[in-house]
């Protein structure tokens, strides 16, 4: 589900968290903690930033994030946007929540054709529609619903 949550792209490392046995008997300062501690493996900045927040923002992310936030299969990889098909070809365009906002991208096959960061859900709806159109003008076509 596309948002605009400025902190969707935690949920991986939540996930990966509330898996642990002993996770869920930490006191909420601890389980902010050693979220903290997964972040900074990736993203150190963001993580030194997180340590400064205060009790009660730590504690609206943890309660927002076991509320079910994560998907129950703890994934949060790339959303499907839409696909296109020329002459057995075929192009996706995906979005990806990180840190910094919305990964809008393009593969064929596995290989990145194009790439926008977006700061938020209508941003990357209007680049992901702006894309679509070039290429449905440029003779691609969209598969049936």
């Amino acid at each position: 589900m596309l948002t605009n949550d400025p902190h969707a792209w935690l949920r991986p490392f939540y996930a990966r968290l509330r898996d642990r046995p002993s996770y869920p008997q930490l006191a909420p300062s601890h389980q902010f903690a050693e979220l903290c501690t997964q972040v900074a493996l990736e993203h150190p900045d963001k993580a030194a930033q997180m340590r400064g927040w205060s009790a009660a923002a730590q504690h609206t992310l943890l309660t927002w994030l076991a509320a079910g936030a994560v998907t129950p299969d703890g994934k949060s990889g790339p959303e499907p946007i839409w696909t296109v098909t020329k002459n057995g070809r075929e192009l996706r365009c995906v979005a990806v929540s990180l840190p910094t906002g919305i990964d809008l991208r393009l593969f064929e096959g596995d290989d990145f054709r194009r790439t926008a960061l977006c700061r938020d859900a209508s941003a990357l709806k209007s680049q992901a529609d702006d894309w679509l159109k070039a290429l449905l003008a440029a003779g691609w076509t969209s598969p049936p619903a």
